[in-house]
């Protein structure tokens, strides 16, 4: 028996202890799409990966010797799984196989449905990194994948852990990715999870990961997860973030754009100096983020906790709904779907994409929402799809 994909022959040995994953054959998922933007102290390119060419962006606190890096996920097209979860953890690169620099880092992990971003990428980090050339990449994720049908069924799957170093948990793999960080220009870097590659020993995964080249993303939609602190507020219309070693991201504002508190989930005013959390919408040629919601950070606030997706089914009686997992950071779904409890429903129907906030009962799947607020960053600021005001009663 053979399939074709994208060129591609897979056959099937029958009998053999090791097949080939046909029923995954469609898939073809890009894991990491990074821009390493290569400048001088005034200059920034501009990602040519995703949703547009190169270009000069604004003044982003680089050295003459840094280069900022904004680092993605994505994913391309497939009809066999509704759902394909992976959590991960970190992306390092290096230039001598031997030093590590680290370009993202959760240690609570992010789960991330590689499905829903077939026409997106999420940027998630954005930070200053050496000029260099790049020849490995290493990327840990979990050592179990979440596959949901058509049907809604989710299968857990282990990982092989002779694939890379595999220890707490989680595999570490390492792959090549000859990337040159030239001064003045923009070099996407993607690493691709090819699942038409995977092998299935026993009911053991066996992933493959490699090189891809960044212009096949051209045209995605970009939607940014971003940490940092807030400077240079012009209240309600603007800040820029800064992040990690320096590097620095313009914000837009807008009445439309919810601003709550972490800990409370009530409405909270933004200050120069403070931790905040900024979704929206990364627009690659200005290297900014047209916020959807900033989420603003203190001491009192439990661990981070945060579900996106779209809802599924909605239990009025009950007062909670069922919302596909398509981001989650701060908890672990088990499943395709998580169940969200809040005391204010209004505006949340079936269809709705969602950001929920909230604290997380694992024993459950349940999530207790502080808040909720529009998760479709594709359109900016508010959208038709806004579920009802940010905050929410507690």
């Amino acid at each position: 028996m053979t399939d074709l994909y994208n060129g591609l022959k897979v056959t099937e040995r029958k009998g053999s202890t090791e097949e080939r994953l046909l029923m995954m054959s469609q898939w073809r998922i890009n894991l990491a799409v990074a821009s390493l933007v290569c400048a001088g102290a005034a200059a920034l390119g501009s990602l040519s990966g995703c949703g547009g060419g190169g270009g000069n962006g604004g003044s982003s606190g680089l050295a003459a010797s840094s280069s900022a890096l904004n680092v993605f996920v994505t994913d391309s097209f497939s009809d066999q799984y509704k759902q394909v979860l992976v959590t991960l953890y970190k992306i390092e690169l290096t230039t001598d196989g031997t030093t590590y620099q680290t370009v993202f880092n959760d240690a609570a992990g992010q789960t991330i449905n590689l499905s829903s971003l077939a026409a997106t990428t999420d940027l998630l980090a954005s930070l200053n990194v050496p000029a260099g050339t790049y020849t490995q990449a290493r990327v840990t994720f979990a050592d179990h994948f979440t596959l949901v049908s058509q049907s809604g069924t989710s299968t857990s799957t282990a990982v092989d852990p002779s694939v890379g170093t595999a220890a707490n948990g989680q595999v570490a793999l390492t792959i090549p990715t000859p990337t040159h960080c030239i001064p003045g220009q923009s070099t996407p870097l993607v690493i691709d999870f090819k699942l038409a590659e995977f092998t299935l020993v026993g009911n053991v995964l066996h992933p493959s990961l490699g090189l891809r080249d960044g212009g096949e993303d051209n045209g995605k939609r970009c939607n940014a997860h971003l940490g940092g602190t807030i400077s240079n507020l012009v209240a309600g219309t603007s800040f820029d973030l800064v992040g990690e070693n320096g590097r620095t991201l313009h914000v837009a504002l807008s009445p439309a754009t919810t601003v709550i508190n972490g800990s409370t989930g009530l409405a909270a005013t933004l200050a120069s100096g403070q931790e905040v959390r900024v979704e929206g919408a990364f627009d690659t040629l200005a290297q900014s983020v047209v916020a959807t919601s900033v989420i603003v950070r203190d001491e009192t606030e439990s661990e981070h906790q945060r579900v996106h997706g779209t809802v599924l089914s909605v239990d009025t009686a009950a007062s909670t709904f069922v919302l596909t997992v398509d981001h989650a950071e701060g908890l672990a779904p088990t499943a395709g779907t998580i169940i969200v409890a809040a005391k204010d429903l209004s505006g949340v129907t079936v269809g709705t994409s969602i950001n929920a906030e909230g604290k997380f009962d694992p024993a459950t799947q349940t999530l207790t929402a502080r808040s909720l607020f529009d998760g479709d960053e594709s359109h900016g600021h508010g959208g038709d799809n806004h579920p009802g005001p940010g905050q929410m009663p507690h």
